[in-house]
């Protein structure tokens, strides 16, 4: 839905809903005032947002305080990966720590180096996260895929990165990445700068629950053999935007896909 302003919604008269998309155009003062009035939602979903992110954050915290039920969570910026000033990063913290129910996150908000570590805390307390979007300014190395695998669980299903940077290991850098997360269906990982890292390097150890790997902009099917895996050749255009509203015949990579695409 489409509104000018959270007051604009008549959530007093939608007792059943479950599910809220919005995207506002004048403010997002009143969310959380907004919402309290919809305290059975267990989806709570922000399209093309184009304010201050710390007014923004301070909103979806205060609604989100009123949503014990809370499923699902989506923060899509219209400026891709907006860093997240480090108060409302402590904010947005808080209020998401502990919530067992949380199944999906998604937020292309990007993390700084200096909260980073307060953000993966927050995360291991999700113990039944599913879907997870992961923007951060740390470097993708072997010591933060360690740090994935104790902070988060491994029954993921959809995951994806996005860094400013990556060290090169070859192969081996995700050994043990794949031995923890490997109900993993769909990854895709992003590197500003990536020297020597590739897709086979990312996905050479990868389970055959794998079948679909996004990096540097391709999108790629998995193949599983008996002595490894096939990739096929990238997706084009067309179908990319197209699975951003299109059922791709699993649910969790349309709800992921709906709002990377956005």
């Amino acid at each position: 839905m489409f509104y000018s302003r959270p007051a604009d919604i008549p959530l007093a008269h939608l007792p059943n809903l479950l599910e809220l998309e919005v995207a506002f155009t004048d403010t997002y003062d009143g969310l959380g005032e907004a919402v309290r009035q919809a305290p059975q939602l267990q989806s709570l979903c922000l399209f093309w947002i184009t304010h201050e992110v710390d007014e923004v954050i301070h909103e979806v915290v205060a609604a989100i305080s009123h949503l014990p039920n809370l499923a699902m969570l989506a923060i899509q910026h219209g400026t891709t990966y907006t860093p997240i000033p480090a108060a409302a990063c402590a904010q947005f913290c808080a209020a998401l720590r502990g919530r067992a129910r949380l199944r999906r996150l998604f937020c292309n908000l990007r993390i700084r180096h200096d909260d980073c570590a307060a953000h993966l805390d927050m995360l291991a307390t999700l113990p039944n996260l599913e879907i997870l979007a992961l923007v951060t300014e740390d470097v993708l190395c072997v010591e933060f895929l360690a740090e994935l695998q104790r902070c988060l669980p491994a029954q993921l299903s959809v995951l994806m990165l996005s860094h400013t940077y990556a060290d090169s290991h070859g192969p081996q850098a995700f050994l043990r990445f794949w031995q923890h997360f490997s109900n993993l269906s769909f990854l895709r990982v992003e590197a500003w700068a990536a020297p020597g890292l590739t897709a086979h390097d990312i996905v050479h150890h990868a389970g055959k629950s794998l079948q679909l790997v996004q990096y540097r902009g391709d999108v790629l099917d998995v193949e599983h053999w008996e002595d490894g895996q096939t990739m096929l050749w990238p997706w084009s255009t067309q179908k990319i935007l197209l699975r951003g509203i299109e059922d791709s015949g699993c649910e969790g990579w349309n709800w992921y896909m709906r709002h990377s695409l956005a």
